[in-house]
């Protein structure tokens, strides 16, 4: 879970494809990313991010809310061979 108490923007590019995430043998498999009650400019960033994440296509969206002013998402790596076999495929 992301929950950097008003950081979370700093943060974001870490996740995208090239992101310095990438450049370490760490695997983000689910995220549950908050933003907090984010103004208009804020939107606008995090909308940004997630449309990139979108074309990435290495993360799936499962949850996009938004609750009592901040945004929530949860996402699953569809693309790492460990994080499919743990979260989607049967056995």
């Amino acid at each position: 879970m992301i929950d950097i108490e008003w950081e979370e923007y700093d943060v974001l590019p870490f996740l995208l494809k090239g992101g310095d995430i990438e450049n370490t043998n760490v695997v983000l498999c689910q995220l549950n990313i908050e933003i907090h009650d984010p103004d208009y400019a804020q939107k606008a960033q995090f909308f940004e991010f997630f449309l990139e994440l979108l074309d990435d296509a290495r993360y799936m969206p499962l949850v996009a809310d938004t609750m009592l002013g901040h945004i929530r998402l949860y996402i699953l790596n569809h693309e790492h061979p460990e994080c499919r076999r743990r979260y989607i495929e049967r056995e």
